[in-house]
């Protein structure tokens, strides 16, 4: 578990690009770049909805088996593109609360929302537990963890909260996120 969130903590800035195109020559390098690293793309609009580029120019069979994974996953709600969509509503959310994902606190915060979100049961009852908690796991002082989320909290719109306060109202937003998105509210 601890070499699954250190990895994460190493990987959060790495798995978020931001690319700005300013002509079609751009957009198409940097798409061209993309699917030709990973072979799948995933875009997602300012109005919510997912699509995704799967790279069929040189393997058509290894495509169509990657379309029919997806199609699959989506129907049934299971396996990576669920994690995936997980990832993306998280990371939305996360986001337009003013958080800095490069951030060693968000991180923190980031894990402790997604097994709230995934086990659905995960309490610390008090800050100082999760800041225990997360200085074992991620072999850091006790003092490091409680001070980076809460420069983290600070930096966000959500600063006037307090660490457990600011998580439940991430994982209230994160799963209402989902749920709209999977067009089960209105």
């Amino acid at each position: 578990m601890e070499n699954v969130e250190m990895k994460m903590l190493e990987n959060i800035s790495e798995n978020t690009g931001i690319y700005v195109v300013c002509n079609d020559k751009s957009l198409l390098e940097n798409i061209n770049g993309l699917l030709s690293r990973s072979g799948m793309l995933c875009v997602r609009d300012n109005s919510g909805k997912v699509s995704y580029l799967v790279d069929g120019r040189h393997d058509r069979s290894a495509a169509m088996t990657t379309v029919s994974d997806l199609m699959t996953d989506h129907f049934l709600g299971l396996g990576d593109s669920r994690d995936v969509y997980y990832e993306m509503c998280a990371k939305s959310v996360f986001m337009s609360a003013g958080f800095d994902m490069s951030h060693t606190g968000t991180a923190v915060l980031y894990i402790a929302v997604r097994e709230a979100v995934t086990s659905g049961h995960r309490s610390y009852g008090s800050a100082k537990n999760l800041y225990m908690d997360f200085a074992r796991r991620l072999h850091m002082s006790f003092d490091q963890v409680s001070r980076d989320v809460r420069y983290s909290i600070n930096a966000s719109c959500l600063k006037n909260y307090r660490t457990l306060t600011v998580i439940s109202q991430m994982v209230i937003s994160i799963s209402d996120e989902m749920t709209r998105d999977q067009g089960l509210v209105g």
